[in-house]
């Protein structure tokens, strides 16, 4: 247990208040372990819905070669500017 006294002192008898603090370290770590994993799940959704559409559909503007649409690897399948599959022609499938 931590226990913190205010910076300023009431003027009262005997002791001031005193601001009881438990921290459970292996509750904080679940949590914590929780949301991370959480945090994992919900990226894996997102790219999913948002970004694999995205990149399969190619640039807004045709022929665009700005960002992911940067690469030029006919042998894998990627043709500069122009969209790509996420999962099997990525970089780091390359």
């Amino acid at each position: 247990t931590t226990e913190v006294r205010p910076a300023i002192r009431r003027a009262t008898e005997g002791e001031a208040p005193i601001i009881k603090i438990r921290v459970a370290p292996e509750s904080l770590r679940f949590v914590s372990y929780c949301f991370f994993w959480l945090m994992c799940i919900f990226a894996i959704i997102m790219s999913k819905i948002f970004v694999t559409p995205a990149l399969a559909a190619g640039p807004s503007t045709p022929g665009d070669t700005c960002g992911p649409f940067n690469r030029d690897s006919p042998d894998f399948g990627v043709n500069l500017g122009e969209g790509f599959d996420f999962a099997t022609q990525s970089h780091l499938q390359e």
